[in-house]
């Protein structure tokens, strides 16, 4: 809670409004989409089919509620005091997701394999969903072997013995 009282949270403006995140969104529509077919293989068609409804709902919903087409991409946030802010996640989850036109997607796909493409990259740790969206168009694989290389080499080259977070390891977040 940078920058508040600590005896008094409320005063954190976030806490005192409403503030929708993509990422969530566009997670739980993934989900439903995952349970409607775990229900198909079990015999609950009934089930699947309103997992299937409530994610077309959503998908409809979220792409009024995150998508900006001054920018052609989906905000991370909306609701009360949301900053503006374009991310790869949640570009990478729309995608993944289904929401938005074939398109868009496109679009995306094309700004997500620019690394000068202005938004928020991904962590090491979610940038999974970035080359899963990606790949998609199976002619990008090039783009997501040369980052693969380039970013997993340098923890290898480092001497890492697990898996970084973000490029910087140990020495982010206050060395934690």
């Amino acid at each position: 809670l940078d920058g508040t009282d600590e005896n008094n949270c409320r005063n954190f403006h976030v806490v005192n409004g409403v503030r929708f995140d993509a990422p969530l969104n566009f997670l739980y529509i993934m989900l439903l989409e995952a349970v409607a077919n775990m229900a198909k293989q079990i015999g609950e068609e009934k089930f699947a089919d309103q997992c299937l409804r409530q994610a077309g709902q959503l998908k409809s919903a979220a792409h009024k509620t995150f998508w900006d087409p001054r920018e052609n991409a989906y905000k991370s946030y909306a609701g009360d005091h949301a900053i503006s802010n374009y991310a790869e996640l949640p570009q990478s989850l729309a995608i993944l997701a289904g929401v938005g036109t074939d398109a868009i997607h496109h679009d995306l796909r094309e700004k997500l394999a620019d690394e000068q493409n202005g938004m928020t990259a991904t962590t090491l740790s979610q940038s999974f969903y970035k080359f899963e969206a990606i790949l998609i168009d199976e002619t990008c694989g090039r783009f997501v072997f040369d980052k693969i290389i380039k970013d997993w080499s340098k923890m290898l080259y480092s001497g890492a013995t697990s898996f970084w977070e973000t490029l910087n390891g140990g020495w982010d977040f206050g060395h934690a």
